[in-house]
Protein backbone atom coordinates (compact mmCIF):
# COMPACT_ATOMS: atom_id res chain seq x y z
CA UNK A 1 0.00 0.00 0.00
CA UNK A 2 1.29 3.51 -0.85
CA UNK A 3 1.27 6.02 2.02
CA UNK A 4 1.15 9.74 1.30
CA UNK A 5 3.29 11.49 3.91
CA UNK A 6 2.83 15.11 2.87
CA UNK A 7 0.68 17.37 0.65
CA UNK A 8 3.76 17.94 -1.50
CA UNK A 9 4.04 14.22 -2.19
CA UNK A 10 0.34 14.13 -3.07
CA UNK A 11 0.88 16.97 -5.56
CA UNK A 12 3.78 15.12 -7.18
CA UNK A 13 1.66 11.98 -7.61
CA UNK A 14 -1.20 13.99 -9.07
CA UNK A 15 1.07 15.62 -11.64
CA UNK A 16 2.95 12.43 -12.55
CA UNK A 17 2.09 10.96 -15.98
CA UNK A 18 -0.07 7.84 -16.04
CA UNK A 19 2.29 6.09 -18.44
CA UNK A 20 5.78 6.33 -19.79
CA UNK A 21 6.27 6.30 -23.53
CA UNK A 22 8.99 7.07 -26.04
CA UNK A 23 6.60 8.95 -28.32
CA UNK A 24 3.01 9.78 -29.14
CA UNK A 25 0.50 6.96 -29.02
CA UNK A 26 -1.38 6.34 -32.24
CA UNK A 27 -4.46 4.19 -32.81
CA UNK A 28 -4.41 2.54 -36.25
CA UNK A 29 -7.74 1.42 -37.66
CA UNK A 30 -8.29 -0.45 -40.93
CA UNK A 31 -10.99 -0.79 -43.55
CA UNK A 32 -10.40 -3.68 -45.93
CA UNK A 33 -11.93 -3.03 -49.35
CA UNK A 34 -9.57 -5.38 -51.17
CA UNK A 35 -11.51 -8.62 -50.90
CA UNK A 36 -8.35 -10.31 -49.62
CA UNK A 37 -9.07 -11.68 -46.11
CA UNK A 38 -5.36 -11.60 -45.22
CA UNK A 39 -4.90 -7.96 -46.22
CA UNK A 40 -5.22 -6.41 -42.76
CA UNK A 41 -2.70 -8.82 -41.25
CA UNK A 42 -0.26 -8.20 -44.10
CA UNK A 43 -0.50 -4.42 -43.86
CA UNK A 44 -0.57 -4.12 -40.07
CA UNK A 45 2.52 -6.29 -39.62
CA UNK A 46 4.54 -3.89 -41.82
CA UNK A 47 2.90 -0.60 -40.90
CA UNK A 48 3.48 -1.07 -37.17
CA UNK A 49 7.24 -1.16 -37.63
CA UNK A 50 7.17 1.77 -40.05
CA UNK A 51 5.29 3.94 -37.55
CA UNK A 52 7.59 2.87 -34.71
CA UNK A 53 10.57 4.10 -36.71
CA UNK A 54 8.84 7.47 -36.91
CA UNK A 55 8.64 7.55 -33.12
CA UNK A 56 5.03 6.46 -32.60
CA UNK A 57 3.82 4.00 -30.00
CA UNK A 58 1.21 1.91 -31.81
CA UNK A 59 -1.74 0.66 -29.77
CA UNK A 60 -2.22 -3.11 -29.90
CA UNK A 61 -4.23 -4.01 -33.01
CA UNK A 62 -6.26 -6.72 -31.28
CA UNK A 63 -7.53 -4.31 -28.62
CA UNK A 64 -8.51 -1.75 -31.23
CA UNK A 65 -10.23 -4.39 -33.37
CA UNK A 66 -12.28 -5.63 -30.41
CA UNK A 67 -13.30 -2.08 -29.51
CA UNK A 68 -14.43 -1.26 -33.05
CA UNK A 69 -16.29 -4.55 -33.33
CA UNK A 70 -18.18 -3.78 -30.13
CA UNK A 71 -19.22 -0.44 -31.65
CA UNK A 72 -20.17 -2.12 -34.98
CA UNK A 73 -17.79 0.13 -36.92
CA UNK A 74 -17.27 -1.03 -40.50
CA UNK A 75 -16.03 2.07 -42.35
CA UNK A 76 -13.16 4.32 -41.32
CA UNK A 77 -13.36 6.81 -44.18
CA UNK A 78 -14.88 9.22 -43.55
CA UNK A 79 -14.14 8.98 -39.82
CA UNK A 80 -16.69 10.75 -37.58
CA UNK A 81 -15.08 13.18 -35.09
CA UNK A 82 -17.06 11.59 -32.26
CA UNK A 83 -15.50 8.20 -33.01
CA UNK A 84 -12.05 9.77 -33.19
CA UNK A 85 -12.50 11.24 -29.72
CA UNK A 86 -13.75 7.92 -28.31
CA UNK A 87 -10.69 6.12 -29.67
CA UNK A 88 -8.31 8.75 -28.30
CA UNK A 89 -9.95 8.63 -24.88
CA UNK A 90 -10.21 4.84 -24.70
CA UNK A 91 -6.57 4.20 -25.61
CA UNK A 92 -5.06 7.42 -24.18
CA UNK A 93 -3.66 8.29 -27.57
CA UNK A 94 -2.88 11.54 -29.39
CA UNK A 95 -3.56 10.47 -32.97
CA UNK A 96 -5.81 8.13 -34.97
CA UNK A 97 -4.53 6.77 -38.29
CA UNK A 98 -7.33 5.51 -40.55
CA UNK A 99 -6.02 3.16 -43.24
CA UNK A 100 -8.08 1.98 -46.21
CA UNK A 101 -6.75 -1.11 -48.00
CA UNK A 102 -7.97 -0.70 -51.56
CA UNK A 103 -6.32 -3.78 -53.07
CA UNK A 104 -3.77 -6.45 -52.16
CA UNK A 105 -3.27 -8.71 -55.17
CA UNK A 106 -0.98 -11.73 -55.29
CA UNK A 107 0.70 -12.78 -58.51
CA UNK A 108 -1.55 -14.81 -60.74
CA UNK A 109 -1.09 -16.77 -63.94
CA UNK A 110 -2.99 -15.98 -67.12
CA UNK A 111 -4.08 -18.35 -69.84
CA UNK A 112 -2.41 -16.22 -72.48
CA UNK A 113 0.58 -13.99 -71.98
CA UNK A 114 2.57 -13.18 -68.85
CA UNK A 115 0.93 -13.43 -65.45
CA UNK A 116 -0.01 -10.44 -63.32
CA UNK A 117 2.44 -9.14 -60.70
CA UNK A 118 1.68 -8.58 -56.98
CA UNK A 119 0.33 -5.10 -56.28
CA UNK A 120 -0.91 -3.09 -53.28
CA UNK A 121 -3.07 0.03 -53.03
CA UNK A 122 -3.39 1.96 -49.75
CA UNK A 123 -4.70 5.27 -48.48
CA UNK A 124 -4.33 6.76 -45.01
CA UNK A 125 -5.45 9.79 -43.05
CA UNK A 126 -4.09 10.98 -39.69
CA UNK A 127 -6.56 12.59 -37.29
CA UNK A 128 -6.22 14.59 -34.10
CA UNK A 129 -8.81 15.43 -31.45
CA UNK A 130 -12.30 16.32 -32.73
CA UNK A 131 -11.37 14.83 -36.09
CA UNK A 132 -8.80 17.52 -36.89
CA UNK A 133 -7.00 16.72 -40.14
CA UNK A 134 -3.23 16.25 -39.71
CA UNK A 135 -1.96 14.41 -42.80
CA UNK A 136 -3.10 12.13 -45.62
CA UNK A 137 -1.66 10.12 -48.50
CA UNK A 138 -2.56 7.38 -50.98
CA UNK A 139 -0.60 5.24 -53.43
CA UNK A 140 -0.36 2.04 -55.41
CA UNK A 141 2.76 -0.14 -55.67
CA UNK A 142 3.60 -2.85 -58.22
CA UNK A 143 6.14 -5.59 -57.61
CA UNK A 144 8.03 -4.64 -60.80
CA UNK A 145 8.62 -1.18 -59.34
CA UNK A 146 9.87 -2.70 -56.08
CA UNK A 147 12.30 -5.01 -57.86
CA UNK A 148 13.77 -2.26 -60.01
CA UNK A 149 14.08 0.42 -57.32
CA UNK A 150 15.04 -1.58 -54.21
CA UNK A 151 16.19 -4.99 -55.34
CA UNK A 152 13.66 -6.77 -53.11
CA UNK A 153 12.32 -10.21 -53.84
CA UNK A 154 9.23 -9.61 -55.97
CA UNK A 155 8.79 -13.10 -57.33
CA UNK A 156 5.43 -14.83 -57.39
CA UNK A 157 4.05 -15.05 -53.83
CA UNK A 158 6.38 -12.39 -52.38
CA UNK A 159 3.48 -10.07 -51.60
CA UNK A 160 4.94 -9.14 -48.20
CA UNK A 161 7.84 -7.34 -49.89
CA UNK A 162 5.40 -5.26 -51.89
CA UNK A 163 3.29 -4.50 -48.81
CA UNK A 164 6.38 -3.45 -46.83
CA UNK A 165 7.44 -1.07 -49.58
CA UNK A 166 3.92 0.34 -49.87
CA UNK A 167 3.79 1.06 -46.11
CA UNK A 168 7.17 2.80 -46.19
CA UNK A 169 6.22 4.98 -49.14
CA UNK A 170 2.75 5.68 -47.79
CA UNK A 171 4.07 7.13 -44.51
CA UNK A 172 7.24 8.75 -45.90
CA UNK A 173 5.72 12.26 -45.72
CA UNK A 174 3.83 11.64 -42.46
CA UNK A 175 4.92 13.82 -39.53
CA UNK A 176 7.26 12.25 -37.02
CA UNK A 177 5.92 11.73 -33.52
CA UNK A 178 6.74 14.36 -30.93
CA UNK A 179 8.52 13.13 -27.78
CA UNK A 180 6.21 12.89 -24.77
CA UNK A 181 8.17 15.61 -22.95
CA UNK A 182 7.44 18.02 -25.80
CA UNK A 183 3.76 17.10 -25.83
CA UNK A 184 3.50 17.73 -22.08
CA UNK A 185 5.36 21.04 -22.34
CA UNK A 186 2.92 22.25 -25.01
CA UNK A 187 -0.03 21.30 -22.83
CA UNK A 188 1.42 23.23 -19.89
CA UNK A 189 2.53 26.21 -21.95
CA UNK A 190 -0.62 28.11 -21.02
CA UNK A 191 0.35 27.94 -17.36
CA UNK A 192 3.85 29.19 -18.16
CA UNK A 193 2.43 32.20 -19.97
CA UNK A 194 0.24 32.97 -16.96
CA UNK A 195 3.32 32.92 -14.73
CA UNK A 196 5.11 35.33 -17.09
CA UNK A 197 2.18 37.73 -16.77
CA UNK A 198 2.59 37.82 -13.02
CA UNK A 199 1.20 34.52 -11.82
CA UNK A 200 -2.40 33.40 -11.29
CA UNK A 201 -5.08 36.00 -10.78
CA UNK A 202 -6.17 34.37 -7.53
CA UNK A 203 -3.01 33.01 -5.80
CA UNK A 204 -3.43 30.01 -3.52
CA UNK A 205 -2.91 30.72 0.20
CA UNK A 206 -2.58 27.93 2.75
CA UNK A 207 -4.53 27.85 6.01
CA UNK A 208 -1.28 28.30 7.98
CA UNK A 209 -0.44 31.46 6.05
CA UNK A 210 -3.93 32.84 6.67
CA UNK A 211 -3.61 32.25 10.42
CA UNK A 212 -0.17 33.88 10.50
CA UNK A 213 -1.48 36.90 8.62
CA UNK A 214 -4.49 37.21 10.96
CA UNK A 215 -2.29 37.02 14.09
CA UNK A 216 0.07 39.65 12.68
CA UNK A 217 -2.84 41.99 11.99
CA UNK A 218 -4.35 41.51 15.45
CA UNK A 219 -3.87 44.65 17.68
CA UNK A 220 -1.51 44.17 20.66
Amino acid sequence: MIRISSPAALLVLALAPLRASAGQRVVVIYENRSGNPAAVELVSSSLGGTLARKGYEVVDDAQVSDFLEALHVQRVEPLPPALTNRLLLRFRAERVLAVVINFVLDASAREHGPGSSPSVGLSAKLHGADGAFVWRNSLGVLSDDVRQSQGRDARSGAIRSVVATACERLTFTAPRAKPVAEVVSEASRGGSRAAERGGPRFPLVSARERRAAAEAARPP
